[in-house]
């Protein structure tokens, strides 16, 4: 009965412990993604900018 027990609390931590990094991993990559877009949008507005000074 106790190595059943035993058995099932590692079970459980394994468990969690996945739980964990997939809650990690779902964090980084909303990150990289806001990253992505304010990337682009600096992109486009340095692409404007430039448009205006060289018609000007």
């Amino acid at each position: 009965m106790y190595l059943m027990s035993e058995e099932l609390a590692r079970a459980h931590d394994r468990e969690r412990l996945r739980q964990a990094q997939e809650a990690r991993q779902a964090y980084h990559l909303a990150a990289a993604q806001r990253l992505n877009r304010r990337a682009e949008r600096a992109t486009k507005a340095a692409t404007l900018h430039l448009a205006r000074v060289t018609s000007a």
